[in-house]
């Protein structure tokens, strides 16, 4: 584990747990090694930090890719495991990014919709998704982000 995503995981965790009162539920049934698509639910900004913070191991981000373009930022999230993805294109460096961590044994968290609801309704899943399930095979662990009463989950199967 890097000292950046440590450093990270710790200072997230420790600020999270008092302040939204993170409670991490099923982060066991991520597994401890190899390929695994992270399929999450995403509601605000601070999802990907929360949900790295609360697994065991290291984690890999799709992201927006006007993120990257945010001076100092964009090094920041490319420094926590984070990969640009056009989500209005057929973005096929990205995809081939996401496969190529997949199969080299990483935690990938994406966000199958495509971006953070506003309401809590789940929308249309994007189909780079299915793509990344199809082409590498690996375990795929739905998460569930509920920001319900001051409270978040990590749900597992």
């Amino acid at each position: 584990m890097r000292l950046s995503w440590f450093s990270i995981k710790f200072v997230t965790r420790i600020l999270a747990a008092p302040t939204w009162q993170v409670r991490p539920y099923g982060a066991d049934n991520v597994p401890a090694t190899g390929g695994v698509l992270l399929a999450s639910t995403h509601q605000s900004f601070l999802d990907p930090l929360l949900v790295g913070a609360c697994l065991p191991r290291e984690v890999h981000f799709m992201a927006r890719r006007s993120l990257f373009e945010i001076p100092g930022f964009g090094r920041l999230i490319v420094a926590l495991n984070a990969f640009p993805i056009d989500r209005d294109t057929r973005d096929v460096k990205g995809v081939k990014t996401a496969i190529e961590r997949l199969k080299a044994g990483n935690a990938l968290l994406v966000f199958p919709e495509g971006t953070r609801t506003v309401d809590g309704s789940i929308a249309r899943m994007k189909s780079g998704v299915r793509l990344l399930v199809e082409r590498t095979a690996v375990p795929v662990v739905p998460d569930l982000i509920d920001a319900g009463v001051s409270s978040f989950k990590i749900e597992g199967r």
